[in-house]
């Protein structure tokens, strides 16, 4: 079967000025991208988190490899949670209980999304 859903989600700000939103699966990230809200669809990671969306829909591309596009899409945006930057260290966006917070740990690669 096919996994869509992203193992933790990304929390980006999106909307109204200071919301914030979870996205949760690679559904939700095309939505997002494709939304007028979002206020760099046509920078050069949008795109690409765009292409690698879309394949991660048809199983080319993995759920995980999928939202580190989009974690880069938001990064470049400015819209990553806390708008903190998007530095070698690897620090992408989740939900804990306490809110949107910043997390050491998984790898955000720079556009090396092929399996």
């Amino acid at each position: 079967m096919l996994r869509t859903e992203f193992d933790t989600p990304v929390c980006i700000y999106f909307g109204k000025p200071g919301r914030s939103r979870l996205v949760s699966s690679v559904f939700e990230a095309v939505h997002c991208l494709k939304s007028e809200k979002w206020p760099a669809r046509n920078a050069p990671l949008a795109q690409a988190a765009a292409d690698v969306l879309n394949r991660a829909r048809t199983g080319e591309i993995t759920a995980a490899k999928a939202r580190q596009a989009f974690v880069d899409a938001a990064w470049e945006a400015n819209i990553l949670a806390e708008g903190e930057a998007h530095d070698a260290r690897g620090l992408t966006a989740f939900m804990s209980d306490s809110g949107c917070t910043l997390l050491p740990g998984s790898s955000v690669q720079s556009l090396v999304y092929r399996e």
